[in-house]
């Protein structure tokens, strides 16, 4: 399930879009069928579009598999990395063209605009694609913008080591406190004490963990350890039992609010109300619901942010319905 303009776009600009919205493994034999279909009827697949990790779900799609139904079928892939970014995962080696919004995590202050694309330059299409660009390519990044980008990634690397820390020690403490846990633990729901008003948390570190393991990013030499270690990143979606219980998390949460991630604060939004307030009903069909909520955790004390989090899952609980 990716980035809703991402899909929006390609099936709005261009002859027609083929949509995995569950990216798991089990949807490979589809998109090989797909691909085979495609090329007999003489009107191939031209590029797959795919995102690592997804948001808001955080799973990674299995890039190893799909470059070999690419490199089979002759088409493109290309790879959106910017909820995990470059110091946690390296997915050049199966990508075509690497795409990242700059605007988030590499600048991480919200206050300017930028994206940028990579061509792997070891792939078929490389000369092709990058003749294109030399014509077409129009630089249109306004020289302050520039600076201002410029001036935000200085410590980008640093500031990634930090909010990975954050965003896994939050991650973990509110997966303890899920449904998903209750039932890895074999605890009986039949105990009031059992019940929880999270059903599960979405974070790499435990959502299709394999893909993840086997684009992240390792130390260049395994004798000398790396200043700023890959990590799972800073984003993490909470799955609540019902509406009011997130609409209660969300409204008591003390960090900032708004629709973007990847910033040096923590940031949270109701995703799907704010994504697909007009497809709600489909957003859910994926695995996407209205009892979501979204944190992109940033760079504050760990403890300020658990505080954060502890009381507005209180706040949650009450108006969750479950303990009356």
């Amino acid at each position: 399930f990716p980035y809703t303009c991402t899909l929006k776009i390609l099936q709005k600009w261009g002859p027609a879009c083929y949509f995995f919205g569950s990216g798991v493994d089990e949807d490979l034999s589809e998109v090989r069928r797909v691909a085979q279909e495609a090329t007999a009827s003489g009107t191939p697949i031209l590029a797959l579009f795919c995102e690592v990790c997804t948001n808001p779900l955080l799973r990674t799609p299995n890039l190893v598999e799909l470059r070999r139904i690419a490199d089979e079928f002759d088409f493109l892939i290309v790879v959106d990395d910017t909820i995990d970014n470059f110091v946690n995962v390296d997915v050049m080696e199966h990508a075509d063209i690497v795409v990242t919004s700059l605007t988030k995590v590499f600048s991480g202050r919200a206050n300017v605009m930028g994206g940028s694309l990579v061509l792997n330059p070891q792939r078929r299409y490389h000369g092709v694609l990058r003749d294109h660009l030399k014509i077409n390519y129009e630089d249109l990044f306004w020289h302050e913008d520039v600076v201002c980008m410029e001036l935000n990634s200085r410590h980008f690397a640093r500031r990634i080591d930090v909010i990975n820390r954050n965003a896994e020690t939050i991650a973990d403490w509110l997966w303890h406190q899920s449904e998903v846990y209750n039932a890895a633990q074999n605890e009986s729901r039949t105990h009031e004490g059992s019940k929880r008003v999270i059903t599960n948390v979405f974070y790499p570190k435990w959502v299709m963990r394999q893909n993840y393991d086997a684009c992240r990013r390792r130390p260049a030499s395994s004798v000398v350890t790396p200043r700023y270690p890959s990590g799972f990143g800073g984003l993490l979606t909470i799955l609540f039992c019902n509406e009011s219980a997130a609409r209660a998390f969300y409204d008591n949460l003390g960090c900032e609010k708004g629709p973007t991630c990847g910033t040096s604060f923590t940031i949270a939004c109701p995703y799907t109300i704010i994504a697909h307030s007009r497809e709600v009903d489909w957003a859910a069909e994926y695995g996407v619901p209205i009892n979501i909520v979204r944190i992109s955790v940033g760079m504050e004390d760990e403890e300020t942010i658990l505080g954060w989090v502890k009381y507005a899952l209180e706040a949650s609980k009450k108006a969750s319905g479950l303990y009356q």
